[in-house]
C-alpha cells in the first residue's frame, strides 16, 4: 500500500507540533531523543516527498542532542 501525499497545511501543522513535543510530549518518543530524531526525520522525509522542502528543513531543526552514549551503533 502506497502513502497517500499530504497537503501543506498537514505539514504545517506538523511541524508546530513539533515545536513543543519535546520535552513536553517526550513519554510519547519513550523518553529518549533519539526515537524522537527518528521521527522528526521521517515526518521531514513525508514533506520533502509531498513538494514542502522548506517545512522538511524546518522540522529537522527541532531534533535533539543525543547522548553519545545513546546512539547507535551499527
Amino acid at each position: 500500500m502506497s502513502r497517500i501525499a499530504k497537503d501543506q497545511a498537514y505539514h504545517e501543522t506538523e511541524l508546530d507540533y513539533l515545536k513543543n513535543a519535546w520535552p513536553g510530549d517526550k513519554g510519547s518518543f519513550r523518553n529518549n531523543q533519539a526515537v524522537f530524531n527518528e521521527y522528526i526525520e521521517m515526518q521531514a522525509g513525508f514533506a520533502r516527498a509531498d513538494g514542502f522542502p522548506v517545512i522538511a528543513d524546518n522540522m529537522l531543526g527541532y531534533r535533539q542532542f543525543v547522548p553519545h552514549g545513546k546512539r547507535n551503533r551499527s
